[in-house]
């Protein structure tokens, strides 16, 4: 008995070594807190915010803890696991949010001092000096070179060694005072510096021929880094970009925005001009083969791709990208919000492919509307709160028991609804042929169906025996019907 108690205890003791590990904290303290002011929390992804005020009375805390010096936010982040860039945002005041990126190590504590918008790192370790290098360099956001050259009226070629031997010195510096072998942080701090090259050496592309006129116009320069030109082939000499040999280097946001405009580059197109879907195949293929050792950089670089506009017309073209993706990357946490992106954008014109939209049956089994494929098939859309489609599921019922077409089968669909109400109502009006199904979709789904058939409901959708959409109307329209009966 005592040797379990004995092993229980270090068992328990191993746990709380292992949960404290795997916290890392943030504590920033504000130089010039507003005296009536309250603070008051964003919600943060990566971590859990405990947030310390002064004011008694002002806000619901978690925790409250002062010093002499003001008010003190803590950010707490659980089971880190390795070196990451976090993401912090809370309210100095009622008015002003602060946002800001930190690099963190697990087990590690950071303070700072918040001064005019900035944090002061404080104390000494090799957390605070790498982050007092990234702040010192800009290798966090968009630096004044990205603003305004360097030099003016020179070669591409010798403004591009300029910036070159810049970001040389940068990284032998970091090396100087770095002696980690965290693979991470290298990556990390190596793929900011990379990428900041690349912007630079690029904006001074793309700006060589401006007026000081232009440079002052900062409204100018915002909607020039934003349009598809950028990057547009005939940069003479294409600029390259160092890949980083590691996934972490993706934790870098300008590296992952200096990876897709390097990956991209002849891919996107003047807005104006008509954009082929087939071209993003053939980046799809130069994505695969430079990043090859990179597979997770390369899932998340081909989703971002998705997501930018210069490269597409509409959303409604990407669905052999899409398809692609899911095979290559059929656990991706993207691929839901992906897929519903691209539902939404459909329109059904007659011909148009019926998408795999996932729904439910009324034992709860997953599936897609594929099920339908192989008859003819009038799919009847509908909810539980409105009479109509009450009526509707009623004439439905009707129509299936006079229907001896054994190429026809009757369908319902359902959309924002509770999954119960459903059934509920399905018991009230039953269908009872083999040759019926009924379906659930949940109130994401249901923002789709609207999308993709409009709004009004009840609908009634003829499909063919491929699943390919037909036409639609109202399900009273008996001669309607019969004549799709009759085709």
């Amino acid at each position: 008995m005592r040797e379990k108690f004995v092993l229980l205890a270090v068992l328990m003791a191993f746990l709380r070594v292992e949960l404290k590990a795997q916290v890392s904290i943030v504590k920033i303290r504000l130089e010039t807190p507003e005296k009536n002011g309250r603070m008051v929390s964003v919600p943060n992804s990566q971590g859990v915010q405990r947030i310390v005020v002064v004011q008694e009375g002002k806000t619901a805390v978690v925790l409250r803890t002062v010093d002499s010096t003001g008010y003190l936010v803590t950010y707490q982040f659980q089971q880190m696991k390795k070196a990451s860039l976090v993401f912090i945002s809370y309210f100095k005041s009622e008015t002003t949010l602060t946002m800001q990126n930190v690099f963190l190590t697990p087990n590690d504590t950071l303070v700072c001092l918040e001064r005019k918008g900035r944090l002061v790192f404080e104390g000494k370790g090799a957390t605070v000096e790498v982050n007092r290098f990234l702040q010192k360099y800009l290798l966090l956001e968009q630096d004044s070179l990205q603003r305004r050259p360097l030099m003016r009226n020179v070669s591409e070629e010798i403004y591009r060694n300029l910036m070159r031997d810049i970001a040389d010195r940068q990284w032998a510096e970091y090396q100087g005072f770095q002696s980690s072998i965290d693979e991470t942080q290298n990556a990390f701090i190596q793929a900011a510096i990379e990428s900041q090259y690349y912007h630079r050496a690029a904006f001074y592309n793309v700006t060589k021929d401006w007026t000081d006129d232009m440079f002052d116009d900062l409204q100018r320069i915002r909607q020039v880094e934003s349009s598809p030109k950028k990057y547009q082939e005939g940069l003479t000499p294409r600029l390259k970009l160092y890949i980083v040999p590691h996934e972490d280097a993706w934790m870098s946001p300008n590296y992952r925005r200096a990876l897709l405009s390097f990956l991209g580059e002849k891919y996107v197109v003047d807005e104006l001009l008509h954009k082929e879907p087939s071209k993003m195949m053939d980046f799809y293929n130069d994505t695969d083969k430079a990043l090859t050792n990179l597979p997770t950089t390369r899932e998340e670089i081909l989703n971002l791709a998705l997501t930018e506009k210069g490269f597409w017309t509409s959303e409604s073209e990407k669905g052999s990208f899409i398809e692609r993706f899911e095979r290559d990357f059929p656990q991706s946490k993207h691929l839901p919000n992906i897929k519903m992106r691209y539902w939404k954008n459909l329109r059904m014109v007659r011909g148009a492919q019926i998408p795999h939209l996932p729904v439910f049956d009324q034992d709860s089994t997953s599936m897609t509307l594929q099920r339908l494929l192989g008859k003819k098939t009038l799919l009847l859309l509908w909810n539980t709160w409105e009479d109509s489609c009450q009526a509707a599921l009623a004439a439905f019922g009707t129509l299936g028991q006079k229907i001896t077409h054994r190429n026809v089968q009757l369908a319902t669909l359902c959309s924002k609804n509770r999954f119960e109400s459903w059934k509920g109502a399905l018991r009230s009006y039953p269908l009872s042929k083999v040759s019926e199904h009924h379906f659930y979709a949940d109130y994401l789904l249901g923002d789709v169906l609207e999308a993709i058939f409009t709004t009004k409901r009840p609908l009634l959708v003829l499909l063919d025996t491929e699943g390919r959409y037909l036409d639609a109307g109202s399900p009273f329209d008996g001669q309607k019907i019969s004549r799709w009966l009759k085709e």
